[in-house]
């Protein structure tokens, strides 16, 4: 079935072009042209036409080029004449949506659409119970991850649009999906370099089920709760030295200095080695070479997997000579977990910035935060 359904498609070799839809004449009227408010992410732009939505996503891997562009027209508009030949057409308000990463879970959630969802890739790492429970009943169908999906039950399933995690280089099967007719899109918050502007993606989300009123009071809301948080940690006279990540296959992976969790550390008031860095990615650094540099920190901060000092002792008894070890101050981010033991931080993590800080600032300064309860973070045993 799927080989005859590739096959008949005229743009079979094109990514883009089979998810445009014939025009019809242009609409009347002066257009005029409005930009929705973008505070904080660098990623996307939403331009509001006097008859349609464009929202550009700009690549954060090659400067100057747009990763994607899409066009949402209200499902009994006219399509306008001249627009972008690789833009990606899209009838709104989506009503049936197909997510594959968990955090875009997050955000339907925060946007009270989880009822629009009518896929998933697996319920293995979801932690929303309302999800977990339409899964069960069949009312939500597993399709499969961007690397692994079910071409012919999504295109059985005809949602209205497909969302995924973007990567620089777009995964074979999504490629076919979207040569098959499926709305592919692409988010890619998880570039972000700030925690506000992942958070701002609410607003991406929501204009494609035409909740922009709703994701803007939500999202303010963050601003000012994380804002005022980070005011608690702004002129701390002691900052406590950090040490993050775990070593994995020989490579020690820890924060850039100005990633997003770099820029989480700052807004606490702590201290990190890689601050003088200037990387927005993942450092790669030798057992060796973290030692030489972070053994005497102050707090260990996401040892992987680990939930226990001696799970940690047990990967490699190295991890002893670290002084947080020595002084029990290992902490990690597995407070809310399942009874699947899938963890809540990936899903509503994004989406809570100013949980993750406060949990942070009680962490580092737990004078600061008196009365706030440890959330997604949880001290090892």
């Amino acid at each position: 079935m799927l080989k005859t359904i590739i096959y008949t498609l005229s743009c079979a070799a094109l990514f883009y072009s089979c998810n445009r839809v014939d025009k019809d004449p242009t609409i009347e009227g002066k257009e005029v042209i409005n930009f929705e408010k973008i505070n904080y992410s660098q990623l996307f732009t939403i331009k509001k036409h006097s008859h349609y939505k464009e929202i550009v996503i700009a690549s954060p891997w090659i400067d100057g080029e747009i990763y994607a562009q899409y066009i949402l027209i209200p499902k009994r508009a006219k399509v306008p004449e001249n627009l972008p030949n690789k833009a990606i057409i899209i009838r709104t308000p989506v009503d049936n949506i197909v997510t594959l990463s968990t955090p875009h879970i997050g955000l339907y959630d925060k946007l009270n659409a989880l009822d629009k969802i009518i896929g998933i890739a697996t319920a293995d790492y979801v932690y929303n119970q309302n999800i977990k429970e339409r899964t069960k009943r069949g009312v939500i169908k597993e399709v499969g991850s961007n690397k692994d999906l079910n071409i012919e039950l999504l295109v059985d399933m005809n949602p209205d649009m497909v969302t995924t995690s973007g990567f620089q280089t777009p995964s074979r099967p999504m490629e076919i999906a979207a040569q098959a007719g499926i709305k592919v899109v692409f988010n890619i918050e998880w570039m972000e370099k700030s925690p506000l502007a992942r958070a701002e993606w609410i607003k991406f989300a929501a204009a494609f089920i035409n909740k922009e009123k709703e994701a803007q009071k939500i999202f303010d809301d963050i601003v000012l709760q994380y804002n005022e948080v980070k005011k608690l940690a702004e002129n701390v006279n002691s900052k406590p030295k950090i040490l993050i990540g775990k070593k994995w296959k020989g490579i020690w992976n820890t924060s850039g200095g100005t990633s997003y969790y770099a820029n989480f550390l700052r807004d606490a008031g702590a201290d990190y080695y890689w601050f003088q860095d200037t990387s927005t990615g993942t450092l790669e650094l030798s057992f060796e070479e973290v030692i030489d540099k972070q053994l005497d920190t102050d707090i260990w901060i996401n040892p992987g997997n680990s939930v226990s000092i001696a799970d940690l002792l047990a990967s490699d008894d190295r991890y002893g000579l670290f002084n947080p070890v020595k002084q029990g101050q290992v902490f990690g981010y597995f407070n809310k977990v399942n009874s699947n033991g899938v963890n809540a931080y990936w899903e509503k993590g994004p989406i809570a910035p100013h949980i993750i800080l406060s949990d942070l600032i009680k962490i580092f300064h737990p004078d600061l935060l008196p009365n706030h309860e440890l959330y997604f973070f949880k001290k090892l045993e």
